[in-house]
């Protein structure tokens, strides 16, 4: 579960801005949609939904914290250092970029922090919780006056620390790379990490992110192979998209038969990636997405999506699913990280979770997810106004994003607010109170005053 996140300098954040999804002692309600965190003397939020008007920078809390996740997972740097992008106005080149977050992972509770000064990693700090406050396991700081990094192990780290992890945090990974994005791919094997590694790793691993942009991909394919999963998508594309069920059409090809259907530009590293065994997201020049597979010897086997109809008169209709509306490959895209955040207890970010979905079936869907299960954490932005209700979330959970007058993005919760009549939130929200909304044309903003 993630409980906080920090950022400083990156795109529209300039000063520190940070987002909690440690619940409020003020809030009463929907206690069922609380997780307990074990030593923390705390409870986590299950949800938070984040508004704002279009170019408020709500859209850049969900890039900041995949930026946080992608460095912590992989080699991001590129010809030696990593692309940050800063806060533009009125910031010196000197600046730093700050990205802070804690979260709870195995029973365990974790921080983590990264410093990013001209495209280099001046500092990386790991935590955990121990009674009552954050004590280091490993930090890394960089003198760039110097050209010096220096390495500490905590006390506590240090003694069941394996000796591979040893050996990786002594000497330090390169300045554009994280010490955990090194981890993960020097030690694959979990048992080999220890145990806090082990539990952090796993939480970076298992974020899940869904962009509005995103387009069906072939990854898709072994998603709705899962019977479980199939059976779930089928029910749930049944009642709100009218598709009776998802048909994945395999068929075996050879090498020829690919290039023909590959756009020419994708031939080379397609065939390259499946001589190394490594299935490719494909998509056809007949618009097609699905997946494409190494079988044995020269043979390849190209799996594609397709969605059924049950027609009138009894018989089934079949449509490839990129002929299918915005709305039914948006449904496709978010389901499978709907299933993982419920069946898994994943945490899931998504942006603009609305695009092309309606407000009816998002309702539904946040109810499933907050009823019917005990798991995971959804984090999402929209602009979807009838959400915006306290029968569906705590006043804790509903979030603003507001350009100030500098042009920094400022984070705040509906809970800092407090209401002296029943008029309703989403009646508020539109006539401005809380902000976050944008200037009608032709009139001046509304009065925020009460």
């Amino acid at each position: 579960m993630l409980l906080n996140f920090s950022v400083s300098n990156f795109r529209s954040f300039g000063e520190q801005e940070t987002f909690s999804l440690i619940a409020g002692s003020r809030e009463a309600n929907h206690r069922s949609h609380l997780v307990e965190v074990s030593g923390a003397q705390a409870s986590a939020l299950r949800t938070a939904v984040v508004y704002g008007a279009n170019g408020s920078g709500k859209s850049n809390l969900y890039r900041a914290i995949k930026f946080v996740h992608d460095m912590a997972t992989r080699d991001i740097a590129i010809e030696g250092a990593i692309r940050c992008p800063r806060f533009a106005f009125g910031m010196l080149p000197e600046d730093d970029s700050m990205f802070r977050m804690s979260f709870a992972s195995m029973g365990g509770v974790y921080s983590y922090e990264i410093v990013i000064r001209a495209g280099l990693i001046v500092r990386e700090c790991v935590g955990k919780l121990i009674k009552e406050r954050f004590e280091t396991l490993f930090e890394r700081t960089y003198d760039t006056s110097k050209d010096e990094t220096s390495v500490h192990l905590g006390k506590t780290f240090e003694g069941v620390m394996p000796e591979k992890i040893k050996a990786l945090a002594v000497v330090g990974p390169v300045k554009p790379r994280t010490f955990l994005s090194l981890v993960s791919e020097s030690v694959p094997h979990v048992e080999q990490r220890g145990e806090d590694l082990a539990a952090i790793c796993d939480w970076f691993d298992k974020l899940l992110f869904i962009a509005p942009n995103e387009e069906f991909g072939g990854s898709l394919v072994s998603e709705y192979a899962k019977p479980d999963f199939h059976e779930f998508a089928r029910l749930i594309l049944e009642a709100a998209a009218g598709v009776s069920d998802v048909w994945i059409d395999s068929r075996e090809m050879n090498e020829v038969e690919i290039r023909d259907v590959l756009p020419k530009d994708k031939i080379e590293g397609t065939f390259e990636a499946l001589r190394h065994n490594v299935p490719v997201v494909m998509s056809s020049t007949a618009g097609a997405r699905g997946m494409i597979e190494r079988n044995a010897g020269n043979l390849y086997k190209m799996s594609i999506l397709r969605a059924m109809h049950r027609l009138e008169n009894g018989e089934v209709g079949m449509l490839d699913i990129s002929d299918e509306s915005d709305g039914t490959r948006r449904l496709l895209e978010l389901l499978p990280a709907f299933y993982a955040v419920k069946q898994s207890g994943r945490v899931c970010v998504v942006d603009e979770m609305d695009r092309s979905i309606h407000a009816l079936l998002m309702r539904s869907f946040l109810r499933m997810f907050l009823n019917d299960s005990d798991n995971g954490q959804l984090i999402f932005t929209t602009h979807e106004s009838s959400l915006l209700d306290v029968d569906i979330f705590r006043r804790d959970e509903i979030w603003f994003a507001e350009k100030d007058i500098k042009g920094m993005t400022r984070l705040y919760s509906l809970n800092d607010y407090r209401e002296r009549t029943q008029r309703t939130v989403r009646d508020y929200y539109l006539q401005g109170r809380y902000g976050a909304t944008p200037v009608e044309f032709g009139t001046r903003r509304m009065s925020n005053e009460g």
